[in-house]
């Protein structure tokens, strides 16, 4: 007799998903609140040029370091067995070929160094409009509002990125948006950020940044938050270690869909 699997109910979903976020964003405000003062110190007697350049720049420096610091070491671990025993099981998925991870690479130069730049110049008013202070002051703020802004942009993220995510695997969507993704059958970090352009605005760079930019958080809070984000998108595609998984009823006609991993449930991923 097959036997139905039952996830958690909503109410634990929910509790634990807010747990986590107290967590994430208390942990994001001690580390802000260290960050702060140095931060700046070298702005106040270093750094010569405009804050909105500052800002440009320490975005893509956290952005890049994450991006082939942190997946580069998570391919080498692979690669040597280090911390084998934390990675999760990947059955019959084969890794991914060296083709296709070079392919990745060199789709991601342009939106990276280009793009990226570029669009971070142009979304820096609005940034300070909404409360943004770059340099901010000698200390840190307080510590509460701190934490409320950080999570603010957690829950934005996490809300934004799941209902994105879960739009572009309906069947009309799906291959045209979406199945670039799933060419990992077995996903790294790099894996994370190759999508479609429409997928890259959805799912990654509006929940990223949305919550940020509304709740006016200063830019050493940015850099935190920015950096907790990446490493938790690249770890949970790296597989490193267990999640909590929920799964949902898949909007996707598998049989459409080549039979990818993943096109048959969503993964609501809470860890930091």
């Amino acid at each position: 007799m097959e036997t139905t699997h039952q996830g958690p109910s909503t109410l634990s979903v929910i509790t634990h998903a807010l747990r986590d976020c107290l967590r994430i964003s208390s942990l994001c405000a001690v580390c802000s609140t260290v960050l702060q003062p140095l931060h700046y110190q070298f702005l106040a007697n270093y750094w010569p040029y405009s804050d909105r350049t500052w800002f440009v720049v320490a975005t893509v420096a956290v952005h890049e370091t994450m991006y082939y610091g942190l997946n580069g070491a998570f391919l080498l671990m692979s690669k040597y067995g280090i911390l084998h025993k934390y990675k999760i099981d990947r059955g019959n998925v084969p890794e991914p070929s060296q083709a296709l991870v070079l392919c990745t690479l060199k789709e991601s130069t342009f939106s990276h160094w280009i793009i990226q730049p570029l669009s971070l110049y142009l979304i820096f008013p609005a940034f300070t409009y909404f409360g943004m202070n770059v340099r901010g002051g000698p200390e840190a703020g307080p510590f509460l509002p701190m934490v409320l802004r950080v999570s603010l942009a957690v829950l934005l993220n996490d809300a934004l990125f799941y209902w994105s995510h879960r739009l572009l695997h309906h069947p009309h969507l799906y291959a045209r948006f979406h199945k670039q993704h799933h060419e990992y059958k077995g996903t790294i970090g790099f894996a994370a950020e190759y999508a479609s352009p429409l997928e890259q605005l959805l799912s990654n760079q509006i929940p990223s940044v949305l919550g940020a930019l509304l709740s006016g958080m200063s830019t050493a809070e940015w850099l935190v938050y920015l950096f907790w984000r990446l490493w938790r998108t690249y770890e949970v595609h790296r597989k490193k270690k267990k999640d909590l998984r929920v799964t949902f009823p898949s909007t996707c006609d598998c049989s459409q869909n080549d039979g990818l991993n993943e096109s048959d449930q969503f993964l609501l991923l809470f860890e930091i």
